[in-house]
């Protein structure tokens, strides 16, 4: 066990993702893929252990060019707080094994790690404008990833009828890609922080009068969410141990649709964990509905 985690430490992967996330779905190769993956690109997962490239795109333009319109990546996950690359691509995998097919995930956040690193490189610069600019990087990251989920969370929670809240970037991004093919998305999966992040980008959409596909499935793990009424498949899990989760959901009353609860579960994905959300579990039974076979 320590191994394996020193091992996915030097592969690029940041304490969150190792604690929140199944990074043992992905090979050393996967991670070593996206370990460059900045925060705001698209990567993209495919189904098996160790399948295929994972391609990483740094606009919504290049997204579209390879994977959009009817034929291409129709399913899209966001991770939560604090993960990098490897959480996205972890949750982008679980996803892409239970449907089989390739998903798509936005890259949401710097990661600690990366937080971390600005600050250890402020302290080692030999040059003042250096330190000063790591230093600034440092607590301006620190600050983005601890608003992220609690500031950002309030913000959401104030407006429970359901109002857009700009300059989210994962939200920006994801209403960018569903204006340009929202008919042929199919799915949108958010974890803890990625649930809010969806259903913003959501009632983005319905604020521009820009819905055009009501029958897209919405699945959150870890967070329940309020989304605009027209979207009726709606699938929410939270584990009755997850305190993050339940502080977190904006949801309150009979805007609460969709939720389950999970027994003696908690906030994790972390298949390593015998009391993670089992998400790959989850999935499995949701298949059909998804794949719209039942």
């Amino acid at each position: 066990m320590i191994d394996w985690f020193e091992r996915r430490m030097r592969l690029g992967s940041g304490l969150v993702d190792i604690l929140f996330y199944d990074l043992v779905a992905l090979s050393d190769m996967e991670l070593l893929q996206v370990a460059e993956a900045k925060e705001g690109e698209i990567i993209v997962v495919s189904p098996g252990f160790g399948m295929g490239e994972i391609p990483v795109y740094s606009t919504v333009d290049a997204f579209m060019e390879a994977c959009g319109g009817p034929g291409g990546v129709d399913t899209l996950v966001i991770a939560g707080v604090g993960s990098s690359a490897a959480g996205t691509a972890a949750l982008a995998k679980n996803v892409a094994n239970v449907l089989e097919r390739r998903v798509a995930g936005i890259v949401s956040s710097l990661g600690w790690r990366d937080v971390f690193t600005h600050g250890i490189k402020g302290l080692t610069a030999e040059r003042l404008s250096d330190r000063v600019d790591s230093t600034f990087q440092f607590w301006s990251g620190l600050w983005r990833e601890v608003t992220s989920d609690l500031l950002w969370g309030q913000m959401v929670r104030f407006r429970l009828k359901g109002s857009y809240v700009e300059g989210i970037p994962e939200s920006e991004i994801l209403m960018s890609l569903l204006r340009r093919n929202q008919n042929s998305m199919r799915t949108l999966v958010g974890h803890s922080k990625g649930g809010l992040s969806i259903a913003n980008a959501l009632f983005g959409l319905r604020d521009h009068s820009a819905i055009e596909n009501p029958h897209l499935n919405v699945v959150t793990f870890g967070c329940g969410v309020n989304v605009p009424s027209v979207y009726q498949h709606v699938f929410q899990y939270i584990g009755t141990w997850d305190m993050l989760g339940i502080t977190n959901t904006t949801a309150k009353g009979e805007l609460w649709r969709g939720l389950n609860w999970v027994w003696f579960k908690g906030h994790d994905t972390n298949s390593l964990n015998q009391f993670h959300l089992p998400v790959v579990e989850i999935l499995k039974e949701l298949k059909p509905r998804l794949l719209g076979e039942s």
